[in-house]
């Protein structure tokens, strides 16, 4: 009899939802922002065009769902998992989104390599991460990449991106200035 009981109550606290689906739509719409170039998979938005938007029952209904509603608690690991389960993070579902791919220019693929002397330039928005870029920059060569790029440094390789003519410019006429001292 105590068995059953124990049984019974594990299949109460195992088949409990313990979040409301209002709180998984909310959450699952949080953790796929299109500001970091997220949007629903296919089967999870109403699309027309590059316009979206979520599609709340669809993600409320699905399979996914019912394991979500039943986790004691959430953290970093479901927030990935929800990720996994609802959003497009590449290839033609982001097209289908209108969210185009942003090819990378030379200094930020090869970063950290030509980095100081992008700092040398003396440009404004740039020179206020340098602080930040030149702690990690140490940080990574002593214990190796993070897993995930900082805020900090995207919001550094975005002023990067928005001075890149400046940047090519400058670099291009130091070039030619040092070559012309070597004769």
């Amino acid at each position: 009899m105590m068995r059953f009981s124990l049984l019974l109550g594990f299949l109460l606290v195992v088949s409990t939802r313990c979040w409301e689906t209002e709180q998984l739509v909310n959450s699952v719409i949080a953790a796929c922002p299109p500001s970091n170039f997220i949007c629903p998979r296919e089967d999870f938005g109403h699309f027309d065009g590059p316009k979206w938007v979520w599609d709340k029952d669809s993600i409320a209904n699905s399979p996914e769902a019912i394991y979500f509603l039943r986790l004691r608690s959430w953290n970093l690991i479901t927030l990935e998992e929800m990720k996994l389960a609802y959003c497009c993070r590449g290839g033609k579902c982001l097209l289908r989104c209108g969210i185009m791919p942003r090819v990378e220019i030379h200094m930020i693929k090869t970063f950290p390599e030509d980095i100081m002397e992008v700092f040398e330039l003396g440009i404004d928005e740039i020179d206020k991460h340098r602080e930040f870029v030149e702690e990690y920059i140490r940080e990574t060569e002593k214990n190796g990449a993070p897993k995930h790029v900082p805020a900090e440094l995207e919001d550094f390789f975005d002023a990067v991106h928005k001075w890149q003519h400046t940047i090519r410019r400058a670099m291009i006429e130091r070039q030619r200035t040092r070559a012309l001292e070597a004769i």
